[in-house]
């Protein structure tokens, strides 16, 4: 059984990647397409509805820390991410899109307009170079690698930028953030991780 990554985007751009270059945008970027089906208007977000009292409890006794009260607190909105669909396959030479790509994942991030593909990159393979080039390039340091849970709770959650909404939970993804970068809204940046070929392929989306 293969652990497997994939994203689909235009051609062009997946060649990006497939070079080992990551083009991304900051999670307030991500927020703002929710009605494009790829933002989520609560993403990157700590909630809570309920009031209560929030304790912290250690052998000797329970402390009362503070008063809960309904609150959201922004978390690293300014920091870049770049995502990865996920997938197990049981064989990589025998590959059809419709064992492992939802067609509601296909409709939202194409159109019949534009040369589509989808790329496909080996999950450990991939991860081994996150590592690699994190022992080189400063703004990776304290970068994060983990898989987005999907949640419509209004409770308080440690780690909101890998949780969004069960309305997009087909898109069953895997992110990473680099926490040391600020980018505004409309900036990008551009993470180059050398090249992806030996693990990768890239193959054209058919509309027919």
């Amino acid at each position: 059984m293969y652990d497997i990554l994939y994203k689909i985007s235009k051609l062009e751009y997946l060649e990006e990647i497939k070079r080992g270059s990551l083009y991304m945008k900051p999670i307030s970027w991500f927020r703002s397409l929710e009605d494009g089906g790829q933002g989520d208007a609560k993403e990157g977000l700590y909630t809570e509805t309920a009031r209560g009292v929030l304790y912290v409890r250690t052998k000797a006794r329970k402390y009362s820390v503070c008063e809960l009260t309904n609150m959201k607190i922004n978390a690293k909105l300014k920091s870049p991410i770049f995502c990865f669909s996920y997938a197990k396959k049981q064989n990589l030479n025998q590959l059809s899109l419709a064992d492992f790509v939802s067609q509601k994942l296909i409709e939202e991030f194409t159109n019949k307009e534009e040369n589509y593909g989808i790329i496909i990159v080996k999950k450990k393979m991939f991860e081994h170079r996150l590592a690699l080039a994190a022992k080189t390039l400063v703004d990776m340091s304290g970068y994060v690698w983990d898989k987005v849970t999907y949640s419509d709770a209004e409770d308080l959650y440690l780690n909101p930028v890998y949780r969004k909404r069960t309305k997009f939970a087909h898109q069953n993804e895997f992110r990473l953030l680099l926490p040391k970068v600020e980018k505004e809204k409309d900036e990008y940046y551009r993470l180059e991780l050398g090249s992806l070929e030996d693990f990768s392929c890239v193959l054209p989306i058919s509309f027919n």
